[in-house]
């Protein structure tokens, strides 16, 4: 009889040592190393009601960040604005990894990556090359409204405008 409580109650501990590992899994890693898991989970697939701001949204929840739609995404760490032959950049390029995300204002232009939208577009960056470009997670461009990959050359910037913002730990100031 000894042997079989012991043995009940190990089995009740490995249940729910299982359970508390399945729901850290969401805490493992930094916020932007969990923003990048969420997109890759959810490639090809709608996120919410398939808008821009619902991927976003989604991805910042899941991470742990502070979500808060409109223009605030985060701490702000680069920004870009069209000047006349070469573009207006703000900030520190190198401050803008995997995980940040990137807000274009209203109608923008970067290279063949264009809306006419006057309300802009939210994506999450996947990835950074050693020349600029950037590797994107986006959801509702060329209305498609599901989570997509794109990229994009922000030193191409010739029309509109847009903020790049790190995630910021929910219940945390920027």
């Amino acid at each position: 009889m000894f042997w079989r409580f012991v043995l009940a109650l190990l089995l009740v501990f490995l249940a729910a040592s299982d359970r508390c590992l399945a729901l850290n899994n969401s805490t493992n890693g930094s916020l932007e190393s969990r923003v990048i898991t969420f997109c890759r989970q959810h490639l090809g697939k709608q996120v919410g009601n398939g808008i821009c701001e619902d991927l976003v949204d989604a991805a910042l929840k899941f991470a742990g960040a502070k979500v808060q739609r409109g223009s605030y995404y985060g701490r702000e760490v680069y920004s870009g604005t069209p000047g006349g032959q070469q573009p207006n950049f703000v900030g520190n390029l190198k401050q803008v990894k995997p995980g940040c995300v990137v807000h274009f204002n209203g109608p923008y232009k970067i290279g063949h990556y264009f809306s006419n939208s006057s309300e802009g577009h939210v994506a999450i960056i996947e990835s950074v090359d050693q020349d600029g470009t950037w590797h994107i997670y986006q959801q509702n461009y060329n209305n498609k409204k599901y989570v997509t990959e794109g990229e994009l050359k922000p030193l191409k910037l010739t029309k509109g405008s847009f903020q790049v913002f790190a995630p910021v730990a929910a219940g945390r100031k920027r």
